[in-house]
């Protein structure tokens, strides 16, 4: 008997989900005050060298002019306006290059962050749904001729026995996947020609809520197969 193997695929749970925004949450809480402290680190740099500065200035008027240098006579000479203008432009330019999140980015980039979790899971979990429902309709559809020509081969009768989790001739079960519903147990019996001895009607529900019916036809063990 040709036997299909079933291969099982898992999507993203809630749970699994949660601890994903978790962790992104805690690097967020990581990155931004870090950021926030090169900032003050390049202001805190930047002041210390405009001191340094003036205090060179101030060191160099003394000795050029044998006066006493004051703030007032290093600005009148212009001897730190330049200086001091072109430290501060180098400061300013510095910190425009380390800015941190606010709090307000920092929550939008968390809930576009989840948006696309919750939408990329969702197209993968329904994906990995139509690929699971194909291959088991065509091993129920295997199992259903099988259970026919074993019926011939050993000359004796077959059930094949439907219920919500499986499908089971007595020698082969077939899981039903948890996104294909079976809309009623049934219980189909062949002689051992292989033929039914009923006008059962199958119908099996996917997960994007299609109907899949298998019309028996008496006697011949024959069927037809539609989707609605």
């Amino acid at each position: 008997m040709k036997k299909i193997k079933r291969v099982s695929v898992r999507a993203f749970t809630l749970i699994e989900m949660l601890v994903v925004l978790l962790i992104i949450s805690i690097l967020l809480l990581l990155f931004v005050p870090n950021l926030t402290k090169q900032k003050d680190k390049v202001k805190d740099t930047g002041g210390s060298a405009v001191v340094k500065v003036v205090e060179s200035q101030a060191e160099l008027y003394e000795l050029n002019k044998t006066d006493s240098a004051t703030l007032s006579k290093l600005v009148a000479s212009g001897e730190i306006h330049t200086r001091i203008t072109m430290q501060n432009t180098q400061v300013k330019h510095g910190m425009s290059r380390i800015k941190a999140f606010t709090l307000i980015e920092s929550l939008v980039t968390l809930a576009i962050t989840s948006f696309l979790i919750l939408s990329f899971s969702g197209s993968i979990t329904q994906t990995f749904a139509k690929v699971e429902e194909h291959p088991f309709f065509l091993s129920f559809e295997h199992l259903y001729r099988d259970t026919q020509k074993l019926s011939v081969y050993q000359r004796q009768d077959m059930t094949l026995i439907l219920k919500s989790e499986y499908i089971s001739n007595g020698v082969e079960v077939l899981k039903i996947p948890k996104d294909v519903k079976l809309e009623r147990n049934k219980t189909l019996h062949f002689d051992q020609a292989g033929g039914n001895s009923s006008l059962e009607k199958l119908v099996f529900q996917t997960s994007d809520e299609k109907r899949v019916t298998y019309q028996l036809y008496i006697g011949s063990g024959q069927y037809k197969k539609t989707e609605s």
